[in-house]
């Protein structure tokens, strides 16, 4: 169980999950990254350059806690303007990430391979940890409106991303051919992915206590202002939306050559 500085209890059942999420993430990130450079350009430089992305994620994570910490930006005594800051801090690399992959043509081409592709989307199998907002509801502690749509909408993408996963890897040439039905059906759940992080964020930033607020109910967002539910928004939320864009920048790239005879979209899971 632990407790915040403005006296918030976050009993262990929902502390274990988040913290045990915080921690894969950089370890998953930089194997991802790994497998994927491998695909694209062989084996000599994938170990540095996953244990780049690793870093740099590790160097995020502790980035904004140090901040929480030190009161800078975050945390109880940042006051009104803390929501202002969340936002920026989850879009920083939601636009900053995938404009550097952009450049990097081999990477996103290595993305889009059958299993790093694969991988980046079973990653998304971790959003159920969203579920804590409907047991914080239950407390007490957040308000419906923001704990059920978000709650509920990350859980629905956790459980059907094993789903888009085997389409990936078990239909990958239809998956990267446009006009197919699986490469449709694929894009379709990455783009809900994408928009439910949106909502869970504007919600989120709507009903805490400062200078985005619109909704105001009797309980709110506030307790997201220190670690460790602050990083939710601006580690966990950033870094699963930032591997939605990811993912459709990588099929978006990565299409079959038109010289390629045409995949028969006949087959069935």
């Amino acid at each position: 169980m632990l407790t915040t500085s403005q006296g918030v209890v976050i009993p262990t059942e929902v502390a274990v999950p988040v913290l045990t999420a915080i921690g894969v993430v950089p370890l998953a990130i930089g194997g991802i990254v790994y497998l994927a450079r491998r695909t694209s350009s062989g084996r000599a430089d994938a170990a540095r350059w996953g244990a780049a992305a690793c870093a740099v994620w590790i160097a995020w994570l502790v980035a904004v806690v140090a901040l929480a910490r030190a009161g800078i930006l975050f945390g109880a005594d940042a006051g009104r303007w803390v929501p202002l800051w969340v936002l920026i801090t989850w879009a920083i690399p939601i636009v900053v990430v995938p404009a550097l992959a952009r450049r990097s043509g081999d990477l996103l081409r290595g993305l889009g391979a059958r299993v790093p592709l694969t991988l980046l989307t079973l990653f998304e199998t971790g959003r159920v940890v969203g579920s804590v907002f409907i047991e914080l509801h239950h407390r007490g502690t957040l308000p419906a409106l923001f704990a059920y749509p978000a709650g509920w909408g990350d859980v629905a993408i956790g459980v059907t991303a094993p789903g888009a996963a085997a389409i990936v890897y078990l239909r990958h040439a239809q998956v990267h051919t446009p006009g197919t039905r699986w490469r449709r059906l694929f894009l379709a759940w990455g783009v809900a992915g994408f928009a439910e992080m949106l909502m869970a964020v504007t919600l989120g930033l709507g009903n805490y206590p400062g200078v985005l607020r619109i909704f105001h109910g009797s309980a709110d967002t506030a307790m997201f202002a220190e670690p460790p539910m602050l990083l939710f928004p601006t580690f966990l939320v950033t870094t699963a939306t930032t591997l939605h864009v990811l993912m459709i920048q990588a099929l978006r790239r990565t299409h079959l050559p038109t010289t390629t005879p045409p995949v028969r979209d006949t087959a069935t899971l």
